[in-house]
């Protein structure tokens, strides 16, 4: 853990032995009384925890903001077509791991239909994965997660914001002009919104409804990349915006 989240903290707090923040601070960090820890709220402050009592069942800890607002996510929203859970599990983590700011999972033509409702996202296991990506990467910020049984639902969320508009794919031959390589210097300093597909692709039913909707193609390259490999690659551009 890079930083221990808590949903709620006030100046003085108890972890009990059965947290495992309580065991990361014991037996990972091994720390004692009046050592300190990098603490925070979820999407909120951040500070330095500093332990005042430690026994076996319970460890005591002052909290002292040093930041009083959430860590500032990527200009980044994402809406991925559903993929398998194990899948969406990696693409997750890395999206929390690199602070997008939303990603939204929908339903298109070749997902299957039953990944929605998977136990991975109905058990809370979903959230969880984008709480640990905020862990590891020491942020207080989690980003959301939306799901729309629609994309045409999905796309229309955007239609009266001033975004860029993305859609990453690399059928060149669906559109009418050469399709650019997605890059840092097309993303820099804009706001914007990526759209990736399913595990089996596009239809271009789907491609013709993006373009109607002021989504511009752009692509990674000409190889045909797995789902995750494309979500995980896209991120690249905007973090080094």
């Amino acid at each position: 853990m890079n930083i221990i989240l808590f949903k709620s903290l006030s100046p003085i707090n108890e972890l009990k032995s059965g947290d495992e923040r309580f065991s990361h601070i014991v037996n990972i960090l091994k720390l004692k009384v009046g050592d300190s820890f990098k603490c925070g709220v979820i999407n909120s402050s951040s500070g330095i925890g500093t332990i005042t009592k430690m026994s076996p069942s319970s460890i005591t800890f002052q909290y002292e903001i040093t930041k009083d607002k959430p860590d500032t996510p990527l200009k980044l929203t994402i809406i991925q077509g559903s993929v398998r859970p194990i899948c969406l599990k990696r693409m997750l983590r890395a999206a929390s791991e690199c602070g997008v700011k939303e990603v939204i999972l929908t339903e298109m033509e070749l997902t299957e239909k039953s990944y929605l409702e998977s136990g991975f996202i109905k058990n809370g296991e979903a959230y969880g994965t984008l709480l640990d990506g905020a862990i590891q990467s020491g942020t207080t910020y989690v980003p959301k997660l939306t799901i729309l049984k629609s994309l045409d639902v999905a796309l229309k969320t955007f239609d009266d914001k001033d975004l860029l508009k993305i859609i990453l794919d690399n059928k060149t031959d669906f559109y009418k002009s050469d399709v650019p390589g997605l890059n840092s210097n097309i993303v820099k300093g804009k706001d914007s919104v990526l759209l990736i597909g399913p595990e089996r692709g596009f239809v271009d039913s789907e491609r013709k409804m993006a373009i109607n909707h002021g989504f511009i193609p752009y692509k990674l390259g000409n190889r045909i990349l797995r789902a995750e490999t494309a979500f995980i690659t896209s991120l690249f551009p905007f973090i080094t915006d």
